[in-house]
């Protein structure tokens, strides 16, 4: 006889398993008491972790980096036969943890592995890969803390889909975000703009934040230069005026600039030359003509996460003369391997040659003394996947700091304790623009 008692700590599970009358109710009352999941501690520290859904379904997974197995796949939740429950319980050693999850309700591309989905999107299914994630996707009902959802950031045209944070007790008390960062200080101002640009052709959409008392025509403002803009403007405005109004960094003017669309940035991103010359020559020039910034290179900061993290690094090492400051979230240094995820063959190179790590070995080998620029390099303790060529994200943001350090730059790491979203990011972002502009 199979024994369906489910493995979870968390006494109310068992009572529904049991049938016992008013089990559901108490589970209910126990997640709404919880906000989330339910937390049950561990001998020798760290907790247990048990992920409720509660509706109909064929198959639920938890979608996030904390529960994927060494492929990328996400871990399924097991039902409690003949009800509506689901429930995953995983240790979690590193109390310190703020992650993103959501519940994944009969996904089709679910089981496949991070290699299978590149190899799908190589092939042209992007577009029906994350609109079959949005339509599976489900916030946790009984968690208030959410954040936008990066699909729905980077897609045009896509329903609003908020994801669940689940944030440990240990946690850095410290944000600049939400309830805990809220300084009740003044607001800066964000305006949308379009620039033209012959080197990719058509516009740029970008939006531009003003910090509050900015003069118009004033001189001398620091500039921040975020890629992949539409993903972090859901995020970044509220850290920029509780930062500006504590004085924890100067008044700074930051462009959030816009993808093309949402898949250009596979190519525009992977270290490529004509990227370089739209922001040096297009970009730049505009942002100093119409708002009298970036015209310091000390002060002059590109940052991304993910292919914008390793755009940024591009940026500051083909001009160093123009961008003095990187703020690298994630930052995807593992490319370089050309072949891996279909690159051999599809659309969008995975590198330049044989090995994994292209650009950091580029400032590695480069002849006498560079250029002295600042780096701020973060990555998440949870980003170990093995990728192809025998590295991981983690493994290659670690070799990237190693490389800049012993080549004379000036670099802080930063380690955090978290997965490849922004409820890390947002935590690093604002730590990072204090190193790099802040003093």
């Amino acid at each position: 006889m199979t024994d369906h008692t489910p493995t979870s700590p968390a006494p109310c599970l068992h009572a529904v398993a049991r049938r016992e009358p008013g089990a559901l109710d108490r589970l209910t009352a126990a997640l709404h008491a919880a906000g989330g999941p339910l937390l049950t501690p561990l001998d020798g520290g760290g907790h247990a972790v048990t992920f409720v859904h509660l509706g109909p379904a064929t198959h639920v997974e938890v979608s996030s980096q904390l529960t994927m197995d060494a492929d990328g796949r996400p871990a399924a939740m097991e039902r409690i036969p003949g009800t509506d429950v689901w429930h995953l319980t995983v240790p979690v050693a590193d109390d310190r943890l703020s992650v993103v999850y959501s519940y994944s309700v009969d996904d089709p591309y679910a089981a496949k592995s991070l290699a299978e989905v590149m190899e799908l999107v190589q092939a042209g299914a992007y577009g029906e890969i994350v609109a079959a994630h949005l339509r599976a996707a489900r916030h946790d009902p009984f968690n208030p803390e959410r954040i936008m959802s990066a699909h729905t950031s980077m897609t045009p045209g896509a329903e609003r889909l908020h994801e669940s944070v689940l944030t440990l007790p240990g946690a850095d008390p410290e944000v600049w975000f939400g309830r805990g960062g809220h300084t009740g200080g003044p607001r800066g101002t964000l305006t949308e703009h379009r620039v033209p640009s012959t080197v990719f052709g058509g516009d740029r959409e970008v939006a531009v934040y003003l910090p509050e008392g900015y003069r118009e025509g004033a001189a001398g403002h620091p500039l921040l230069l975020l890629l992949d803009g539409e993903y972090h403007l859901d995020h970044y405005p509220e850290i920029l005026d509780n930062l500006i109004a504590a004085g924890a960094v100067p008044p700074t003017v930051v462009a959030f600039v816009r993808n093309r669309d949402t898949m250009s940035r596979m190519t525009e991103m992977c270290c490529h030359p004509d990227l370089v010359r739209q922001y040096a020559e297009e970009l730049l020039p505009w942002l100093r003509a119409e708002f009298g910034a970036g015209r310091d290179p000390a002060t002059t900061v590109v940052a991304g996460a993910s292919y914008g993290g390793l755009a940024s690094l591009w940026l500051a090492y083909r001009r160093p003369d123009l961008f003095g400051g990187v703020l690298s979230l994630s930052g995807s240094h593992w490319w370089g391997l050309k072949e891996q995820f279909g690159g051999a063959e599809g659309p969008y190179a995975m590198g330049r040659d044989g090995e994994p790590e292209w650009l950091t070995r580029q400032i590695a080998a480069e002849p006498g003394a560079p250029a002295r620029t600042r780096f701020w390099i973060a990555a998440g303790t949870l980003e170990t996947q093995p990728l192809p060529g025998g590295t991981s994200l983690l493994t290659a943001n670690r070799h990237l700091r190693d490389v800049l350090t012993a080549r004379g730059h000036e670099v802080a790491y930063d380690e955090f304790p978290g997965a490849h979203e922004q409820a890390g990011w947002r935590r690093t972002f604002a730590r990072g623009l204090r190193y790099l502009l802040g003093g």
